[in-house]
């Protein structure tokens, strides 16, 4: 017998990828899918913008977390419409989902590192600028 959430309005298909209860614990709402889809579209259109005029190549880390956040709301959007029982959408969408945070993360990172490496030349010259670079790497690692 199943423990999860079944819905009582969706029944499962009983295909061979359907899990016999919702994963989520709930039905995933398509109206939240579809705003998420349109809120990373945009951001990636202003990312993509912002590499294309400004030459900041670190931008590019946020333009595939964004690519990802959309592939991500469009299997949950999937899920919710077709089958919120079927696996792969449910993984697909967790994977890209919690994995993007991972590329605005490193884009901080890498503005960070440029913006060090500015500071430095200005203020010191006997530091080394890669030591600046590698240290919020090492603790966002480390955490």
């Amino acid at each position: 017998m199943a423990r999860g959430y079944i819905s009582p309005t969706i029944r499962n298909p009983g295909g061979s990828n359907d899990a016999d209860f919702i994963i989520y614990g709930y039905v995933p709402s398509l109206v939240l899918a579809i705003i998420g889809i349109v809120t990373f579209v945009l951001c990636t259109c202003a990312h993509i913008g912002q590499v294309a005029r400004y030459r900041t190549w670190y931008f590019t880390l946020l333009v595939v977390g964004s690519a990802m956040e959309i592939v991500g709301y469009v299997f949950r959007s999937l899920s919710s419409k077709v089958d919120p029982y079927f696996v792969p959408y449910f993984v697909v969408q967790y994977f890209f989902i919690v994995v993007a945070p991972v590329f605005f993360s490193a884009g901080k990172h890498a503005r960070q590192a440029e913006s060090s490496k500015a500071i430095i030349v200005h203020l010191c010259f006997c530091l080394v600028p890669t030591i600046f670079e590698r240290i919020p790497c090492c603790l966002q690692v480390y955490t």
